[in-house]
C-alpha cells in the first residue's frame, strides 16, 4: 500500500474473537504441516548402510559421524535417516584441491 507524500501510515488493528483468532492458527498450522510434508517428500532420507556405501567407509564409521554430529539425523523409532542434502553438504564441505591442505578440525 502506497502512502502519499507528506503523510503518516495509517496502522490498523483487529480485534478478534477467539474462535476467529482458532480459525487463523489452524490454518497457518495447516499450511506449516503441508510444507513439512512437501520438504520430506521431496527429500530422501539415506539409511547407514547407503550412506556407508557413498563414503566407502564402514557403517560403524558412519555411526561414529552421528554420534559427533557431523551430520543431522531424521529419527523414525529406532531408524536412523540420514537427508541426502546433509549428507551432499558435508561431502562439499570435506571436499579441497589435492594441493591445498585441508584446514584444522
Amino acid at each position: 500500500m502506497d502512502v502519499p507524500a507528506g503523510s503518516e501510515p495509517v496502522t490498523r488493528v483487529a480485534v478478534l474473537s477467539t474462535d476467529e483468532l482458532e480459525v487463523l492458527v489452524a490454518e497457518a498450522s495447516a499450511r506449516a504441516a503441508e510444507q513439512v510434508l512437501h520438504a520430506s517428500t521431496t527429500q530422501r532420507g539415506l539409511k547407514v548402510s547407503e550412506v556407508a556405501e557413498r563414503l566407502s567407509c564402514a557403517e560403524s564409521t558412519v555411526y561414529g559421524m552421528i554420534q559427533r554430529g557431523e551430520f543431522p539425523v531424521i529419527r523414525l523409532g529406532s531408524a536412523i535417516r540420514v537427508p541426502e542434502s546433509a549428507l551432499d553438504d558435508w561431502v562439499r564441505s570435506q571436499t579441497a584441491p589435492l594441493h591445498q591442505p585441508r584446514p584444522p578440525a
